[in-house]
Parts: structure tokens; sequence; C-alpha cells
């Protein structure tokens, strides 16, 4: 799952003053494929000034989504040690999850990510929540950065640019963030069936509060943070049970049971839908109905 840090502040990494911060920087030797450091010899020790404590984003958070660990590494302990908490996840399922139950204040997103893509979280992220989001990419590609545009990211940066820059817009992002009264994150999901709010947990269908146990929960708040997005048995597990567990028999009986507390009819169901040789996926409901084309009749 995710690694937390959050509350970190470790005032010996400042430097005989509160206006300075100790950052990475990538040193002259690259990695071999240019894109990511291939150990911690390869950046060295900068101080930043930050400025004064009182000026320091010392309640932010920031979820930090990268699938390779010395990279995920260096940026958490970076951001950490510039004043911020932080939260880090490994694959695009990870990152959802962590996101609205983190709910944290910036995102810094990579793009190749296991089991989904960067701009698929981001789309994500930004149907919910106002939330900023920097992508942190391996590529220059003008592709690559008209995509993550288009799926609504507020920022981009190549990565093997200093990591002062990196926490210098990061902040700046924040900044004008907190500038907008209306971009903060709404903290639940709605559609016109089910309100799901992340904060209390609760959970209402067509107004009616739902008695769910907290697997059931996390079924459904997993699934519903990616509308229309295929969720293997093995994904589930790993996001509800976590990698010990490896029955996947597990997930298809609390689905049954799930189904049954939310539709109409569990065995023909239209929220929680299989796709068959693939897994299951949750159809957000517009107010005429189904969206077209997406319910699926199945068994349990």
């Amino acid at each position: 799952m995710w690694a937390c840090t959050e509350g970190l502040r470790l005032s010996a990494l400042w430097d005989n003053a509160p206006s300075a911060a100790i950052v990475w920087e990538p040193a002259s030797v690259k990695a071999k494929d240019g894109l990511g450091p291939a150990s911690h010899q390869n950046w060295k020790r900068t101080v930043v000034e930050m400025g004064s404590v009182s000026e320091m984003p010392g309640a932010a958070k920031v979820l930090v989504v990268e699938d390779t660990e010395d990279w995920r590494r260096v940026l958490s302990e970076s951001f950490t040690q510039a004043g911020y908490f932080t939260v880090t996840a490994g694959d695009g399922r990870e990152a959802l999850r962590a996101f609205f139950e983190r709910q944290p204040d910036l995102v810094v997103l990579d793009l190749a990510l296991p089991s989904m893509h960067g701009t698929e979280i981001c789309r994500h992220i930004k149907s919910s929540s106002n939330v900023p989001v920097i992508v942190h990419s391996g590529t220059e590609a003008e592709k690559e950065k008209v995509l993550a545009f288009q799926s609504g990211a507020d920022d981009y940066i190549v990565k093997g640019t200093g990591l002062r820059e990196l926490i210098a817009r990061a902040s700046a992002s924040l900044r004008r963030s907190r500038a907008a009264p209306d971009r903060t994150a709404r903290r639940v999901f709605e559609d016109a069936a089910l309100c799901i709010d992340f904060e209390s947990q609760n959970v209402t269908l067509h107004g009616r509060l739902l008695g769910l146990t907290p697997i059931e929960y996390r079924l459904l708040s997993t699934l519903a943070a990616a509308p229309g997005w295929t969720f293997s048995a093995a994904d589930l597990m790993q996001a509800v049970w976590g990698p010990e567990y490896q029955t996947s028999g597990l997930v298809k009986w609390h689905i049954m049971r799930l189904r049954k507390k939310i539709e109409e009819d569990y065995r023909k169901p239209g929220l929680i839908v299989t796709r068959w040789g693939f897994g299951y996926a949750y159809v957000k409901q517009l107010q005429q109905g189904l969206e077209a084309g997406a319910a699926v009749p199945v068994a349990a």
C-alpha cells in the first residue's frame, strides 16, 4: 500500500537558521536511462532558502505518486525536509485510494505507472476536486505534455529538473489554490444514485444511509474512486486486504454481499458490473439512468 511520513519534521535538517532547508539535487552523474536516480550517490545535498518559518507551508500535505523506489524516496524526503507532510503511492490504484483517504493539498504525479496511466489518474482527481496536480515525468515529448494538460494537470516538470525548482513550483501552485475560494477538495463522491463521504465514511443510496462493513466500504470506495475503470480481483485484493492475502474468492464473495446492499437486483447489477475475464467496475449513474452501454447484466 502507500507509505506515510505524515507529520515528520526533523529540526536537525535545518542549517543554523530557520530560513534554510535541505533538499537533494541531481549530481553530474545520471542514471543510464537519463530519467532517474541510479542511487542516492548520484544526488547532492543542497541548501534551499525558504523564507521564515511562518511562511513555510507546514500544514500542506503532498501526495507523491511514483513507481520508482529511488525517485519516490528522494521526492518524499525532499518535500518532508522542506516542511511538507508527505504521502506516497507506487501505482495508480494506490494513488487514487490515497488521494481520497488522505486528502492531500497537492499531487506530484508520474505518468508511466503500473495499473493506470498518470493522465487517467489526473482526470479522476480533477473530476472530484480542484487539488493542484504537478506532473513529474521522464519524457520531454510535446505530445505527453499536451495530454497531461488536457487531463487537467496544473504544471509539468521533466525529471532531472532541480528539486529546488520543483518545490518552488509546488509552493506557487499551493498559493494559487489557496487564494481561489473554490479550489478545495470536495471530499465526497456523488452521482445520481450514490454518495460517499470520505471523511465520515458514510455511504448513502438515493438518500438512504447504508450499513456497510469496513471491507464493503473499502471495496466500494476503491471502485467508485475510478468510475468505469476495471479492477481485477488481484487489484482489489491488494487495495482492500493487502499483499498478504492471495484468495481471490474473497473478492467475489464480498462483491456479492455489497451488491445485495446497493443493487435493485443483485443478480442483474447496474452499479458494480462484472467484465468477464477482466474484473469489476463501478458504473457512474447519470440523472437519466445508467451511462449508455455501461450496464451489463451478469450473474453474481
